[in-house]
């Protein structure tokens, strides 16, 4: 049994971008679900996920600088679906996607907001409270044995 071939024309219009960023996908229940975008373009992107959505179906996805944008879902892919704007994105939307993700990326330690504790000023020498801790307790005993050596005691 032999199944016919079938070619689908590639309907993206705008280049795609490869793009490594969470989201949050609203289906028409108006449910909130965690989706990675892993691709954007003008005119739509690919979003991963393992969720089960009809194809057709017009979502949300509340992506990071840009906000809400609705989208339909077009295609399904081995671990998600490729989905296209009802609104494409212009270029100064696209480009706050992207520069954002560029920024995320970059790992970098800011040690600017780092104070180091202040050093505390010892009142006392060091080992100084021992001492004088030890030294009454001495006393303390000097000055019993004192008093019962004159009591005639010992």
């Amino acid at each position: 049994m032999s199944l016919p071939a079938t070619l689908s024309q590639d309907q993206r219009t705008g280049e795609r971008r490869v793009l490594d960023t969470d989201a949050t996908l609203r289906d028409v229940d108006r449910s909130p679900h965690d989706v990675r975008i892993d691709e954007i373009s003008s005119s739509g992107c690919h979003i991963a996920t393992l969720l089960d959505i009809s194809i057709d179906t017009v979502v949300t996805l509340g992506i990071p600088e840009i906000g809400i944008r609705e989208a339909r879902l077009i295609r399904e892919t081995a671990g998600g679906y490729g989905c296209a704007f009802t609104r494409p994105l212009n270029q100064a939307e696209l480009a706050k996607v992207i520069a954002a993700q560029a920024s995320d990326r970059i790992a970098y330690a800011d040690f600017g907001a780092y104070q180091p504790a202040p050093s505390e000023q010892r009142l006392t020498p060091k080992g100084f409270i021992g001492a004088t801790i030890v030294g009454s307790i001495l006393l303390s005993w000097g000055a019993v044995a004192l008093i019962l050596y004159l009591a005639d005691v010992f």
